[in-house]
């Protein structure tokens, strides 16, 4: 799990998701001041969690989730970087960075943040390092290939 540190009072802005986040859990829960966020948020692990019974339960809470965050940017307490998988239609990578006071974020299809391919057409070659790096940040474990990919978009 990854986590962000928050200031007090940030419970007031975001009334829409407390009550979930609240539910101890292993993939978004609050804990104390302590937003923790796990690497993986892929829907399809999703089931037996307080979001939701179905796909799009989870895909829409995944969504409200998001919208949360930059209501949340004058309670975070210092500086972080935070980075997950979902599936929605593709393997996506999503990049949270809490920077000087600037919120942040990149997200798309993982073959997009595939730096050292020059080439924007060679779907071979994104198509491998998706295969190859998307396993590994399921579990906690971004590349740092991959990082430096979200990275260049800030």
């Amino acid at each position: 799990m990854q986590s962000i540190l928050m200031k007090k009072g940030f419970e007031s802005v975001i009334p829409q998701i407390l009550e979930k986040i609240t539910i101890e859990n292993e993939f978004i829960y609050l804990h104390d001041n302590n937003l923790e966020i796990s690497y993986n948020l892929d829907v399809s692990n999703m089931y037996d969690s307080p979001f939701g019974d179905d796909t799009d339960d989870f895909i829409s809470f995944i969504e409200l989730f998001e919208e949360s965050l930059p209501q949340l940017k004058d309670y975070f307490s210092e500086d972080f970087e935070i980075v997950y998988f979902t599936y929605n239609d593709e393997y996506t990578a999503t990049m949270w960075k809490f920077e000087s006071g600037k919120l942040m974020t990149t997200s798309g299809w993982i073959g997009d943040f595939y730096s050292s391919c020059d080439d924007a057409d060679d779907d071979e070659a994104r198509n491998e390092f998706v295969d190859a790096n998307y396993p590994d940040l399921k579990e906690g474990y971004p590349s740092e290939e991959l990082l430096d990919g979200l990275r260049k978009v800030f």
